[in-house]
């Protein structure tokens, strides 16, 4: 029973180090332009997004809907998006 529980904690231990991924979503523009990516990064008021094709582009906050803007300061405050430069695969 110990060695099943030491397993357990070392499991749990292990899998909070691993960087959950943001999911692909639709981003939308306040006048009503969509694009889907997800969020890898950001630098200051400007996010990193990428497409399905992989393809990064840098987007301005202010340039997103106030439901994108929302959603993107909670990702940032729960520490889900890295600041900085996106991270390499």
């Amino acid at each position: 029973m110990s060695k099943d529980f030491r397993f357990l904690f070392f499991l749990v231990f292990a899998l909070s180090f691993v960087r959950a991924e943001e999911p692909f979503r639709v981003f939308k523009t306040p006048q009503g332009k969509t694009f889907e990516g997800k969020a890898l990064s950001y630098e200051g008021q400007t996010f990193i997004l990428s497409n399905k094709a992989g393809a990064l582009f840098k987007v301005p906050f202010k340039a997103l809907s106030n439901d994108d803007k929302n959603y993107l300061i909670e990702a940032v405050q729960q520490k889900r998006i890295p600041q900085g430069s996106p991270p390499i695969k």
